[in-house]
């Protein structure tokens, strides 16, 4: 009788924290297929936290990242000339010393595929990132979110040394925008620079420079795993060959498809764990995370969150807060004690669902609440300035407390207006991923197809 041939091994290399979870759901697929056995590459803190899910761990070494590193010492740095060019020398033979360990590393484990959650980044990851190409490893981006160059762009215009037209080292970036003009992007008319004219050239030098790094797929990787082609099409808009990018759909979306199959019995289930079994308008509201992402301090994130969960509670509604998973519950607990609201302990994923309306501000969870038929009103408060979900149909987007009080009280009193709204989402359908449960076949089949 033949055998079948051992599993080979893939690795996961998540670049922040809040990607575990993306590439967990990657790992679980490729596991249950039986062709491919995954393995975490973390950096450190990730190692230390990453929860346990049995798979192998090799840790790599960030904390020692020349790029970081450097960045440390740049406020006390001159911009003259010989200072800059020896720092650039410095960093690029850190990084070909990076590249040289990443090699040793690859060279030992002989992965057949390696993910990644983001394929832009400076330092160590860039390094790994391309010594595995170099080395023909295939690289897969699988974003947890896809982000918008116009948040990228938000970090950058109040740091002179990214603006891409005016000094310091004005020659040096004038010089990158001729040879890699993939590194410029234009935002409200000022020309800026993904990263500093020192850590670009000193990428360059190293082979280790992500091309168009102002989208997630435009750096080192060879193939990306959209969610959408919506997505795809934004991607593909900043230069990227369209041959790269793959619909993939959201890993999220298969555990909220068979969430979204038994309806009924999951919000019977949830009036009965928080509101004592009765009956009411069930709200589900995605809490805004403004002090844990560092766009306002401790007071201003607590008044967001009331903001977002009073108006629903003034207007009589069962209201289940979702934390985001850099959330302290404890740190929220004030929301059921003042305002009746009840914390969520499931993932958002297993409960949308059950929702009657869904509030959350810029969220990647808007478009799983559209999927899921669920009214739904996105909030900016004056706090992100996006528009990303304006052109979805039956999305009600709000800019003022009082616009949002006022639809609070409009869909948890008007059971007509929220149907319409539920009926509208059928019809944006095709703007948004694929919703049935195969997202993470479908990623396994990427893999089989680019690594066997």
């Amino acid at each position: 009788m033949a055998t079948s041939p051992p599993p080979r091994r893939v690795l996961l290399l998540p670049t922040q924290p809040a990607a575990l979870r993306t590439l967990r759901l990657a790992a679980d697929a490729l596991r249950a297929d039986g062709r491919f056995a995954p393995e975490w590459l973390l950096a450190g803190r990730l190692a230390d936290g990453h929860g346990e899910d049995a798979l192998p761990v090799h840790r790599i070494t960030t904390e020692a990242d020349p790029v970081a590193a450097e960045g440390r010492l740049a406020a006390a740095l001159r911009y003259t000339p010989p200072v800059v060019a020896a720092r650039v020398r410095r960093l690029a033979d850190a990084l070909h010393a990076a590249r040289a360990e990443s090699g040793e590393r690859l060279a030992a484990l002989r992965p057949a595929a390696l993910l990644t959650s983001d394929d832009r980044l400076s330092g160590a990851f860039a390094a790994l990132l391309a010594e595995a190409g170099a080395r023909g490893v295939p690289r897969i981006t699988v974003p947890y979110a896809l982000s918008r160059a116009e948040g990228s762009a938000r970090t950058r215009r109040d740091r002179r040394v990214h603006h891409a037209d005016v000094p310091p080292q004005l020659g040096r970036k004038r010089r990158i925008a001729r040879e890699h003009a993939g590194q410029v992007h234009v935002a409200d008319g000022r020309p800026l620079l993904f990263f500093s004219p020192e850590v670009t050239e000193a990428l360059a030098r190293a082979g280790a420079l992500p091309a168009r790094p102002w989208t997630m797929g435009g750096g080192l990787s060879d193939a990306v795993a959209v969610a959408s082609a919506e997505d795809a099409r934004y991607v593909a808009s900043f230069g990227v060959d369209a041959a790269r990018l793959h619909v993939v759909g959201d890993l999220s979306l298969d555990a909220l498809h068979a969430a979204a199959t038994r309806r009924d019995a999951l919000r019977a289930e949830l009036r009965a764990r928080h509101f004592g079994g009765r009956e009411g308008v069930l709200v589900i509201v995605a809490v805004p995370q403004l002090a844990e992402q560092g766009v306002a301090g401790e007071a201003a994130g607590r008044a967001a969150a009331v903001a977002f969960v009073r108006p629903f509670a003034d207007a009589g509604a069962q209201v289940l807060c979702s934390l985001h998973p850099k959330c302290a519950p404890e740190d929220y607990a004030f929301l059921t004690r003042e305002h009746g609201a009840a914390l969520a302990s499931r993932p958002l994923a297993e409960l949308l669902p059950a929702a009657d309306v869904f509030a959350a501000g810029f969220s990647s969870t808007v478009r799983w609440a559209v999927l899921c038929g669920v009214p739904t009103v996105v909030a900016d408060l004056g706090w992100w300035g996006y528009d990303l979900y304006d052109h979805l149909r039956g999305v009600v987007t709000v800019r003022d407390a009082a616009a949002l009080s006022a639809a609070a009280s409009e869909l948890v009193r008007d059971g007509a207006r929220r149907a319409a709204l539920a009926a509208a989402h059928a019809a944006a359908g095709a703007e948004l991923p694929p919703f049935d449960g195969l997202a993470g076949a479908r990623l396994v089949d990427l893999v089989a197809r680019l690594a066997l």
